[in-house]
């Protein structure tokens, strides 16, 4: 941010400080709505879902309680479960808090 300060005082005599401070606030905004990423050294994709931390699919790269697993059948697309289990993930967006899950409908039919 030094770089953006020392350049804003410089120019604020030629360009104005309104403009100035509007590009601080949209560097500022490109920021803070970067996609979360996985740790380094850990895979952030699983066919086209990401994997943010704290979820992950490898030791060491997740929270507890927040391992998925990806599997990878060759000819089909990759499937993102819920620990080792059977529940697909089909998309994490921790912005909105969402976990997206494949699941099920069970119908009743009465005799």
């Amino acid at each position: 941010m030094v770089f953006f300060s020392s350049g804003c005082v410089d120019t604020i005599a030629s360009i104005g400080g309104t403009l100035c401070l509007q590009l601080l606030l949209l560097v500022r905004a490109a920021i803070a709505a970067a996609p979360p990423m996985a740790l380094p050294g850990c895979p952030e994709w699983c066919g086209n879902i990401t994997v943010p931390y704290p979820f992950g699919t490898h030791q060491g790269c997740f929270r507890e309680g927040f391992n998925l697993t990806c599997v990878e059948t060759p000819g089909q697309p990759a499937k993102l479960l819920v620990g080792n289990g059977s529940v697909e993930v089909l998309s994490i967006a921790l912005l909105d808090g969402t976990v997206r899950i494949r699941s099920k409908m069970l119908r009743s039919v009465p005799d």
